[in-house]
């Protein structure tokens, strides 16, 4: 004898299985109370539901008492996720349809079905490439699936059936505002995120926040929202959350799904919406929160160091919006560290565990780049003799780092667009669609906006780009940095150097075109300079670098005039804006008091009030 308990408030129109499933029930008042029911082998004793609660209850207790399968996936022989055998049917492919869709140009679309008949699970080939185990291929036909068995589905994708022996532990969200959920950024701006949660609402008034990337809705248990509705299909709909906007998605249902009456098989859901599922209807909106950056007084950020109160806000502001879908433009000059800032937002996002792939605009040939984001088919072009998947593909749940995006031609920034908005993708040379997630954090050092209005670059492009902007200052302006850059670049680069205060002085008169990238091309000169001078010198000992260690920089250019005079004006009007108060504009701009009064007499800056310079 089993026991289980169902679980339902009359306040609510949810309630729970005993898998911790939520159900829906629109217009059935007061299901249950706090009930204990009985199950045996052959019985479901159930009180006070009607019919149709009564064979859905049923057919819950019987996911209950059968032994639970898992399929343990894997990708290039590592483990990537699992798949808990839910349905006595589980179609398995590229399709959209399929219950289980893997992105794979050598996985059919449909490659297999698993099914239960009487708890004995068989596997059906449906694919013309085959299904392997080891190297003997399996038939077409009906084979008894086997636990511990590696099954191949390609060169990529694999898996093992695992019998958990226990109920499925399905987690569910309902109707509380603790949990963790998907936010999408809405605006970043003066140091403030403006964040959006979806909430779903039914007819009595009740909410629901989306707490999944993939939120699915239909009559079948396994949905995170199941509506009892005889006019909703098994798997009715989805709403995702892609590149930073919610999709609502019709799986092939019957009756349809409608957005304030207009039908639709796949559309975007922003601000308020009047959703209908046969005859289902719930109200969707976005919640809307205001959170300000705080500076955390981190130095170190996955590589990444500071002491400058802007730099560490931009670190706090990384770390924010890592955990949402949206995408992040990254602005600054070449050297200040723009991929290492892209792989720290990786890192620290739900996608970590995927790929993180970096593609340089600029250095490969227009005739190429589409190819190498998008992929090619065979003989889609003179040279491609085989099929070849692109960057959108290989960086499939993980993130896309774009460098020097204002490179893009117009024709590619036309299908860059188109999968950001959709998510599908087209090889040169195919017809068909391949669906693919990726979160895009794009960089350039270019000025976007001035290229968008010469026609350079697409303006509904840069808008879709440019969710979460973030500047990334040169080193000329946080040169209160190189001490902890100097001592942090010679410790990875394994040399016994240090720099005296005079050294970093005379550094501190150097422009930095290269900003941190040149920074440690001179440590690594000056080192292989003191060595070549001196080979007797101690190579264990910590050696202490002068001015004239580094006089090969003292030829190189100062700052040129317009960069000058654009430094100069920025310093005047700090000053004037801050009364010319020293204190108050250096912690403005982020700088040391004595690296503001160093810079305000090399260029001859007036620090007085009703001064011209």
């Amino acid at each position: 004898m089993e026991s289980a308990t169902i679980r339902c408030l009359d306040e609510l129109p949810i309630w729970f299985d005993i898998t911790g499933c939520a159900l829906f029930e629109p217009g059935c008042p007061g299901l249950l109370r706090q009930k204990h029911y009985a199950t045996s082998r052959n019985h479901s004793y159930l009180w006070k539901l009607g019919l149709k609660g009564f064979w859905l209850a049923q057919d819950l207790f019987s996911r209950y008492r059968r032994r639970m399968l898992k399929l343990q996936f894997y990708r290039e022989n590592q483990a990537c996720f699992s798949f808990q055998l839910e349905k006595d049917l589980v179609r398995l492919g590229r399709d959209q349809d399929c219950d289980l869709q893997l992105q794979d140009p050598f996985i059919s679309r449909l490659h297999c079905v698993l099914r239960n008949r009487e708890n004995r699970w068989s596997l059906e080939a449906c694919s013309p490439n085959g299904i392997f185990v080891g190297k003997d291929r399996i038939p077409n036909s009906c084979t008894p699936l086997e636990a511990s068995t590696r099954y191949r589905l390609s060169r990529l994708y694999s898996f093992e059936c695992l019998d958990t022996k226990a109920p499925p532990k399905i987690s569910r969200t309902v109707l509380t505002g603790k949990q963790n959920t998907q936010v999408l950024v809405l605006e970043a701006i003066n140091e403030k995120l403006r964040l959006g949660q979806a909430v779903i609402r039914d007819a009595k008034g009740f909410e629901r926040f989306i707490s999944q990337s993939s939120f699915a809705i239909g009559c079948h248990p396994s949905n995170d929202l199941v509506i009892a509705d005889e006019t909703i299909s098994q798997f009715h709909a989805r709403i995702d959350l892609s590149h930073n906007t919610f999709m609502l998605t019709d799986l092939g249902s019957t009756n349809g799904c409608y957005i304030d009456g207009t039908k639709v098989l796949r559309a975007p859901l922003k601000g308020e919406h009047r959703i209908r599922f046969g005859k289902t209807e719930i109200s969707f909106r976005i919640q809307e929160e205001n959170r300000k950056i705080e500076d955390k007084r981190q130095n170190n950020f996955f590589g990444l160091q500071s002491k400058t109160t802007k730099m560490r806000k931009i670190f706090s502001l990384a770390e924010a919006v890592a955990p949402t879908e949206a995408p992040v433009f990254i602005q600054g000059e070449t050297g200040t560290g723009k991929e290492l800032l892209a792989k720290a937002i990786h890192a620290l996002s739900n996608r970590s565990e995927s790929a993180f792939l970096a593609i340089n605009c600029a250095s490969l040939p227009k005739e190429l780049i589409e190819s190498e984001l998008f992929g090619h088919e065979r003989g889609a072009f003179t040279g491609a003799l085989e099929a070849r998947e692109g960057a959108f593909e290989a960086a499939h749940l993980g993130s896309l780092f774009l460098d020097e995006i204002g490179e893009l031609d117009l024709l590619v920034q036309a299908k860059l667009l188109r999968a950001l908005e959709t998510g599908e993708i087209k090889r040169l040379g195919s017809n068909h669609s391949i669906q693919t997630s990726v979160r895009i954090i794009s960089a350039t050092h270019k000025n976007l906006k001035q290229m968008v209005q010469e026609g350079k670059f697409r303006e509904d492009l840069y808008y879709r780009l440019h969710i979460v902007p973030i500047e990334l200052p040169p080193l000329r302006e946080r040169l209160e940095d190189l001490e902890i850059l100097c001592q942090n670049l010679f410790k990875r680069l394994r040399l016994n150097f240090q720099l005296d205060q005079e050294a970093l002085d005379s550094l501190s008169d150097y422009p930095f075109p290269g900003n941190v990238r040149e920074l440690k091309n001179i440590l690594q000169r000056a080192a292989i300079n003191y060595r070549f001078e001196n080979p007797l010198a101690n190579k264990e000992e910590i050696i202490s670098l002068k001015p004239e260690n580094l006089k090969f920089i003292q030829d190189a250019p100062a700052l040129t005039d317009s960069k000058a005079l654009a430094e100069k004006r920025r310093l005047q009007e700090a000053l004037e804006k801050n009364h010319f108060n020293q204190s108050l504009t250096a912690k403005e701009l982020g700088m040391a008091i004595s690296t503001l009064h160093d810079r305000l007499r090399r260029l001859g800056v007036t620090k007085k009030r009703h001064q011209n310079y």
